[in-house]
């Protein structure tokens, strides 16, 4: 790269991102290839602005997607922040809605003229194709880079069996939209602290989940650890599980109607597949906290 780009060639400890506009199929298919690449552009190149506002550089575009650089996971994280937000004002005044995947991981990268290479890039790669639209993930890493004052941006996401990956690999989903809940921990809380155990409750029966333990299973059928009386069946016979995993608990979702998780004083989310279970709170099963018939069981992490 040139040597005006603030990024030295070699091998250094930077972090990657790739920004993925969702959609770019079906976009084609209502309004041709012609139309839709014009309206791409035009976002792509607004995301550009973005990028270098928070001194990164865009490598290379991709398609519809952009491969960009940063000095540190911070800029990175405040970049696509920013690129998520700059998207979401768009689709507020457009009638082709154009929405954001982003993932980002730091680490060793090598820089041979305009390219990168390397495990962080590839990581990061695989990272964004975790990520739904209008989500930005990143590794746990990535997030150990955070200054104190980014931590509230993070959320526990879940645990990945990334392509090429020998160990599944934690990622972390970052906040973006004004009230949309923040999620404030300490820096030992977010990266995880030992575990030593999990406690469950249901209906007032306690059920001990020790570090190397084998999973409690949760859901209607006898055959369960834990047995879920649920006349409306909202609860799948075998609706999810709490493991181990990495040295983190984790809750697997298995079911139907899915798994609903709140963390003491903050906003409920749904489980996607598998979710770090962090200090305490409840999850429901089938139904979301609001709904006054929901099923619920309470979780301490120590």
């Amino acid at each position: 790269m040139n040597s005006g780009s603030g990024f030295d060639a070699g091998s250094k400890d930077l972090t990657v991102l790739f920004v993925d506009v969702s959609g770019w199929t079906d976009l084609c298919a209502r309004i041709g290839d012609a139309a839709a690449k014009l309206i791409v552009d035009s976002l792509l190149r607004e995301l550009r602005e973005d990028v270098e506002r928070y001194t990164g550089m865009v490598v290379k575009r991709i398609g519809d997607e952009l491969m960009c650089l940063f000095n540190t996971a911070s800029d990175a994280a405040s970049a696509a922040c920013e690129m998520q937000r700059r998207a979401d004002v768009r689709n507020r005044f457009e009638m082709e809605k154009l929405f954001l995947r982003i993932g980002f991981h730091s680490g060793p990268v090598l820089i041979e003229k305009d390219d990168l290479f390397g495990d962080t890039v590839n990581t990061a790669a695989r990272v964004t194709a975790e990520a739904f639209r209008e989500r930005i993930l990143a590794t746990r890493m990535a997030v150990e880079r955070f200054p104190e004052e980014l931590l509230p941006l993070v959320r526990p996401w879940r645990s990945a069996a990334l392509r090429g990956k020998g160990a599944s690999v934690e990622l972390v989903e970052l906040i973006w939209r004004e009230g949309d809940g923040t999620f404030v921990r300490s820096r030992t809380m977010i990266m995880g602290t030992k575990v030593r155990c999990l406690r469950l409750d249901y209906n007032g029966k306690e059920f001990i989940l020790e570090a190397g333990g084998k999973p409690i299973k949760f859901g209607r059928g006898g055959t369960n650890e834990i047995v879920i009386y649920d006349p409306t069946s909202c609860v799948s016979s075998s609706h999810g599980q709490v493991e181990f995993r990495g040295g983190i608990v984790e809750v697997v979702d298995t079911s139907r109607n899915g798994i609903y998780v709140v963390f003491d004083g903050e906003p409920p989310f749904r489980v996607n597949k598998r979710l770090a279970l962090l200090s305490s709170g409840h999850m429901t099963l089938g139904r979301p906290p609001h709904d006054p018939e929901a099923i619920s069981l309470q979780f301490t992490i120590e």
